[in-house]
């Protein structure tokens, strides 16, 4: 059983990242999902599959990697839940990353891979995936800095509660005066992500 797990992983793995084929790559990603949650969470791991998605994520060469790599964190995200939560973390840099890729099927499928993280993470895992974001916005990288925005936007939209709490309580003056100057000036980003993190920080006594 293990032996036909690990050589299923390797496969959908394989497809995931060098299929020309949309579709295929994206049940490739569905499939992966559904085999972690099948043998459990432990596969991620004992497969080394988040090591594997890490790599195809960091792969400047080659979209599919790149492409296929956010496939697959959609869809454990989505089908994962809660469980996924601890690999969030160690992941986030390569999505906010993702977001100002040169490729355009690229930053598509960032923004839906960050629209399933958002959806299920439980309030704990907004509160540990905060800390991170806000200290990316100040990050002198500009790709860092425009997916940290981004992805506070969706936030905003998914989690506004969590988000205003966690800001009331962590967030220093200077970082706060920074948000109000520079949110106006989103005019890149989609207009509804730019109109969540102004009303959100319009309710702020700040």
């Amino acid at each position: 059983m293990q032996i036909e797990a690990q050589t299923l992983v390797s496969k959908l793995l394989d497809q995931l990242t060098k299929i020309d084929k949309y579709g295929e790559r994206r049940g490739a990603a569905f499939g992966l999902a559904g085999v972690v949650k099948g043998f459990g969470i432990s596969c991620l791991k004992k497969y080394e599959i988040v090591i594997k998605l890490r790599e195809a994520f960091a792969d400047r060469i080659s979209e599919k990697h790149r492409e296929g790599a956010l496939l697959a964190f959609e869809c454990l995200c989505e089908n994962l839940g809660i469980l996924f939560e601890p690999y969030v973390i160690q992941m986030l840099p390569l999505l906010l990353v993702s977001f100002s890729d040169r490729v355009i099927a690229v930053r598509e499928a960032a923004e839906r891979a960050a629209h399933a993280m958002m959806s299920q993470l439980s309030p704990q895992g907004v509160k540990l995936v905060l800390p991170s974001l806000l200290k990316s916005i100040e990050h002198e990288d500009c790709q860092t800095k425009q997916g940290s925005l981004q992805l506070l936007g969706y936030m905003a939209d998914h989690a506004p509660q969590q988000l205003y709490e966690y800001l009331a309580d962590h967030v220093p003056e200077e970082l706060s005066q920074y948000l109000l100057r520079i949110v106006p000036k989103l005019t890149e980003f989609h207009l509804y992500i730019k109109d969540n993190l102004i009303l959100l920080l319009l309710t702020f006594d700040w």
